[in-house]
């Protein structure tokens, strides 16, 4: 899906975001999430932002105005501008990216279509932040140049390395 300020496309399979780490249980978070806060952790020039719902905002001047996201987990909730119906929208599994000016309004809702069977109701990505849109090569290089890392960091301490 497509529009001025918003794009959204899967790009990793659920598969290659497990061989990395990213699991179902996956929560870099030192805190329980609470509907309407959001969770941070930076990891190098990456940030994993985790949320349990959101109401409508924009997002402050001091950060850039365009996010891009990959989703690692997400437990049922969609995040969206908030003029765009959810239902023209596929799905938010995990390896979808999303490209968001977030200095529109936008929020995380519920998404029904996305089955859960955990009591958690998280969502979880990674973000990188950009003063303008970037290209989806770009954005899919950078998300990938990440995992593969995370990936054989997984592998090294499976062998004990």
């Amino acid at each position: 899906m497509q529009n001025k300020q918003f794009f959204q496309w899967t790009a990793f399979s659920p598969e290659f975001l497990k061989s990395a780490g990213f699991d179902l249980d996956f929560y870099p978070f030192a805190r329980e999430m609470t509907f309407g806060k959001v969770e941070e952790t930076a990891m190098y020039d990456y940030l994993y932002l985790g949320c349990s719902g959101i109401k409508k905002h924009k997002d402050g001047k001091f950060n850039l105005p365009y996010s891009t996201f990959l989703v690692l987990r997400n437990d049922g909730l969609i995040a969206k501008p908030y003029h765009l119906p959810k239902n023209q929208l596929e799905p938010q599994i995990p390896g979808t990216i999303l490209v968001m000016n977030i200095h529109k309004f936008h929020h995380l809702i519920r998404d029904q279509r996305i089955s859960n069977t955990t009591n958690s109701r998280v969502w979880i990505s990674l973000c990188l932040e950009f003063n303008l849109i970037p290209t989806r090569q770009k954005i899919e290089d950078k998300f990938r140049q990440f995992l593969i890392a995370k990936m054989k960091y997984v592998q090294n301490v499976a062998a004990g390395r």
